[in-house]
């Protein structure tokens, strides 16, 4: 049970990487094959450098490196097919890639002891330098940094003081999920031995919240006994490091990097609970091998998806949430037999006493056809192929549809495609790995515009969507400098280039260009590049990213567009901009101002 949770709480996570990150994006790095040989050999470049400890700067052997190239393609289970190297540092740090093809690159390295870090970035939370190769370049002396793990360990006791043994111990970050909200996730587990002592290791720097919660509380469905009539079923509840029932009145916890936290000790508190019980009035999958589940999820502002539990439903259709604390909830099931793709997603409250006979009434999934157009011609490229392989992706804008949720499909050469499976409920369109040079002028739902829009799939049964892809996309690029002390003046500072920089493109109306903001990173010489920009007038800001995040609230770009850059683009143009970094208070000053409205 407990693993099954924890698989739907990782499917989440799209900005977690299965192994490596990419431009934000995960994928697998066992996957990793070499790009096609497509240069001469004089062209292929070498790749060198030095792993180190970022605390101590003394040498790492034995890290694994991987060369990845950028812009791979989504495969059909939703991960990204990337091509590149791997190879090992020598005893003294040192590595080396030979015989490497041209093109836009990213470095990551990872150790025991260590977490997975890309080359430029300081805490192994940002997507750091792309490292961009001219046929015959010899990238030497690059400097990657490896992170040293933090730890948090402590003892977690009941209200009387006495060890809890087999208790989940979960360390929360927060990470920025659609529309810019902050979210908080799993970002490291473990569990207390039966002195009730727990470690959670290979944790990155930043602010945590620790959660424990007793295994009970994850298998709240497991048909329990009733509590003795007339006495109050009193059990532990999910307690907050130093021992808070709630997230807001809970204690943080910075670490640093490498740092070993000790003494972490949470007192389990305990509250009166009851059961939710009810009866599934949906046809059951015919399976006596796996039983249907359901999850009972909280309904937070911050998107606690750690809170969820699991129960099983009886082949009757009875369930039974046993130890349900009092709170508002939400019941989720997907459940699958042959054709038939049933949803069940119900809202109860739970106060002061068991909630009896719920029903849960099942929501047909259906699927969603629909096309893309490509209006134009690209420029220097194959029409050929131009409308195969387009990623049309449904996003949720409900947390717990999130967990069911893998809405997508890949259009086939003649731009047509189906998105099965979809359920009930409100999402966002969004499109991708489009051909080079075009950008999304229209996104229709049957005679609707819903380009920038909600997408309200509540009450639907099935329908077309039509995407309109026009030629002629624009595209800016340019270098960002920064101020870097000069030790030859004691007073002036020197420009020099943003190699770890961050580009965002705001548009000046986020709602005729569907919010669309557009990114890009600097490379090893601060240059960046942003393609396939829809014409019109951009606000261009840089700065250097202390953590992934998503800039899509439009409250947040509003109070950045006064700190940016103008610059206007028409069809097939291309901008060159000069940009300056922002300044780290600037940027949390924007960032604040734009979450208090």
């Amino acid at each position: 049970m407990k693993s099954i949770i924890f698989s739907l709480v990782a499917g989440m996570l799209q900005i977690m990487v299965v192994g490596g990150i990419q431009n934000g994006i995960s994928f697998d790095p066992q996957q990793l094959k070499p790009p096609a040989s497509t240069s001469a050999e004089k062209d292929r470049c070498t790749v060198s450098g030095r792993v180190s400890n970022l605390q101590t700067g003394e040498p790492v052997k034995k890290a694994t490196l991987h060369l990845t190239r950028r812009g791979g393609s989504r495969s059909a289970n939703g991960m990204y097919e990337s091509t590149g190297y791997s190879g090992t540092s020598e005893p003294d740090g040192s590595f080396k890639f030979e015989a490497v093809e041209p093109g836009n690159y990213s470095l990551t390295g990872e150790r025991p002891g260590y977490i997975q870090n890309a080359y430029g970035s300081k805490n192994g939370m940002t997507a750091g330098t792309a490292i961009q190769l001219s046929p015959g370049q010899k990238l030497t002396d690059l400097k990657m940094q490896l992170v040293p793990q933090a730890t948090i360990s402590g003892k977690v006791v009941d209200e009387d003081g006495d060890p809890a043994g087999n208790v989940s111990v979960q360390a929360l970050g927060k990470t920025w999920a659609l529309g810019g909200k902050p979210r908080y996730f799993i970002m490291g587990q473990g569990s207390t031995d039966d002195t009730g002592v727990f470690r959670i290791a290979n944790l990155r720097p930043g602010k945590y919240y620790v959660v424990v919660q007793s295994s009970q509380q994850q298998m709240m469905g497991m048909r329990e006994a009733p509590a003795t009539p007339g006495k109050p079923d009193i059990r532990p509840a999910r307690t907050f490091y130093p021992g808070s029932l709630d997230r807001t009145s809970a204690t943080a916890l910075d670490l640093q990097p490498g740092q070993d936290l000790p003494g972490i000790d949470i007192r389990m508190r305990a509250v009166q609970t009851f059961h939710v019980r009810g009866k599934a009035a949906v046809p059951l999958p015919e399976s006596n091998n796996r039983p249907t589940m359901l999850t009972l999820m909280p309904q937070t502002e911050d998107g606690q998806m750690f809170m969820t539990a699991g129960g099983m439903v009886a082949k009757d259709g009875t369930f039974d949430f046993a130890g349900v604390a009092p709170g508002s909830y939400t019941i989720s099931s997907a459940m699958f037999s042959g054709q038939q793709q049933t949803f069940i997603h119900q809202n109860v409250e739970v106060g002061s006493s068991d909630v009896n006979d719920v029903v849960l009434t099942a929501q047909s999934m259906f699927s969603l056809h629909g096309s893309v157009d490509l209006q134009g011609t690209l420029l220097g490229s194959s029409q050929d192929k131009s409308l195969e392989n387009i990623q049309v992706m449904l996003t949720a804008e409900n947390d717990s549809i999130m967990m069911f949720s893998r809405a997508f499909a890949t259009t086939k050469a003649d731009g047509s495609f189906t998105i099965e499976r979809v359920m009930p409920a409100k999402f966002r369109v969004r499109i991708t790995n489009q051909p080079e040079g075009s950008y999304v002028a229209s996104i229709r739902f049957g005679n609707q515009e819903m380009l920038g829009k909600t997408l309200d799939l509540t009450q639907a049964s099935g329908g077309e969507i039509r995407v309109s892809l026009k030629a002629g996309a624009a595209e800016v690029s340019g270098t960002v400098q920064t101020k870097q002390a000069d030790p030859a003046a004691s007073t002036s500072s020197a420009l020099v280039p943003a190699t770890s920089a961050s580009v965002l493109l705001i548009p000046e109306d986020l709602t005729l260009n569907g919010g669309s903001v557009h990114t890009a990173g600097t490379n090893q010489n601060g240059s960046f590049t942003a393609k396939d920009l829809e014409p019109g007038r951009y606000y261009a800001v840089a700065y250097e990213p202390e953590e992934y995040r998503n800039f899509s609230d439009p409250a947040i770009l509003k109070q950045l567009v006064d700190k940016g850059t103008k610059v206007e683009v028409k069809e097939n143009d291309k901008q060159q901009l000069q940009l300056n970094l922002l300044a780290p208070d600037e940027l949390q000053k924007a960032v604040a101002a734009g979450l208090d409205n």
